[in-house]
């Protein structure tokens, strides 16, 4: 019995926690994954000697709009800026985070797009918060250079 009751407690304290422990590696995920497609298309870009950009995609084959939560898309992007046409590469498509956290843009972040050109530079500055209720946020921030860090945030509403 006593037995019974320890794993009860167990349980009613371990249960809450890990769900607060999935919720904020959904938050890091979400954040790293992003980090990671800024850091491909910055060195695409250097390396190919040609503007490479990152676009919000809901679709996985084109630039849609729809805020930094939905997929991306990492491309080369020679011809228009910010559309996929003529001699356009995709390089990565990014898809949907898995578990539902909101990221917006601000700071002088575009809603749907960054691009880096041959020198590392991005073409905007800014950051792009990802947030999921009651947790710590997690910021991705583009700096001057066209570097990009994540760090913590505050509590999400």
């Amino acid at each position: 019995m006593v037995s019974l009751t320890v794993a009860g407690v167990l349980m009613g304290v371990g249960i809450p926690q890990l769900k607060r422990m999935t919720d904020r590696a959904a938050l890091s995920a979400a954040a790293n994954e992003l980090l990671g497609d800024l850091a491909l298309a910055r060195s695409e870009a250097v390396t190919r000697d040609v503007r490479v950009s990152v676009c919000t995609s809901s679709t996985g084959t084109n630039c849609t709009g729809g805020g930094w939560g939905v997929g991306r898309l990492v491309f080369t992007d020679a011809g228009a800026i910010g559309a996929i046409d003529g001699t356009d590469l995709i390089l990565k498509v990014a898809g949907v985070p898995k578990r539902s956290v909101s990221a917006v843009g601000s700071g002088g972040m575009p809603a749907n797009r960054v691009s880096y050109v041959s020198t590392g530079q991005a073409s905007a500055t800014g950051l792009v918060t990802y947030c999921y209720s009651g947790e710590i946020s997690r910021i991705v921030r583009i700096n001057g250079t066209g570097s990009a860090r994540v760090e913590t945030g505050v509590v999400c509403p």
